[in-house]
Parts: structure tokens; sequence; C-alpha cells
């Protein structure tokens, strides 16, 4: 935001509004598109009871597996997403939908590129 200003005008949510009813049903923040997916990942290691901790969506399913959990959900927030499975680093592994899994393994791909040259970027 550029140039804000406090203004006499005071605005209030209608009293039946619902922010969940305009992202899906997700929990991921404020960003929300237009086309809801419906997300399956993996997780393991520390980030297994980090999901299981959490609401992140209403209709999220989580089931054990011998390795971790698979976390299913849907949601409008594809961008804010793919951010949180990013930031999970490698205990997360997206399964859907294709894009994301295409998404995550571009950036994926992308950090091992810079992991390599690291020392020589860091010299320039």
């Amino acid at each position: 935001m550029k140039n804000v200003t406090l203004s006499s005008v005071h605005f209030s949510l209608p009293k039946r509004f619902d922010y969940r009813s305009n992202n899906g049903s997700s929990f991921f923040g404020v960003f929300a598109g237009q086309e809801k997916f419906q997300f399956r990942v993996c997780f393991y290691d520390e980030s297994v009871l980090w999901v299981q901790e959490r609401q992140w969506a209403e209709d999220q399913k989580i089931e054990k597996t011998n390795d971790g959990v698979v976390m299913t959900f849907t949601s409008t927030q594809y961008d804010k997403v793919l951010e949180w499975i990013l930031s999970r680093g490698c205990t997360a592994l997206p399964l859907a939908p294709k894009t994301l899994v295409n998404d995550w393994r571009y950036h994926a791909t992308e950090m091992g590129k810079l992991a390599k040259n690291e020392k020589e970027l860091r010299s320039n």
C-alpha cells in the first residue's frame, strides 16, 4: 500500500460475513483464487506433528503412513499452499494436483542449482 491516510469513513463487515466462504474453506491467509483445488501432500519427520496440530482447512483429512502422514484438503489459495509446502523443505512432498507437483519440482530443481553453485555465487 502507498499513501495510506486515515479517513472518517467507517466500515463494518456484514454480520454473516465468513472469510472462509471466500477462500475455499482453508486457512492459509488472505489470498484466494477463483479455482478450487484438491491438494494431497505427504509430510515427514518434524512436519508430521506440526501438520497434525493445526486445522489447515475445513475438509482436511490426515492419514498415517509408515513414513509420516498424507494430508488431503481443498483450497482456492494455490500460491499460499505452494509457499507453505516449499517452506517445509525436505519434509513435504506434494502428490496432487499435478500443477502443484510440477511447480514444486521446478522450485526444488532451481534451489538444487543454487546449492550446487553456492560457493561461486557467494564469492561474486
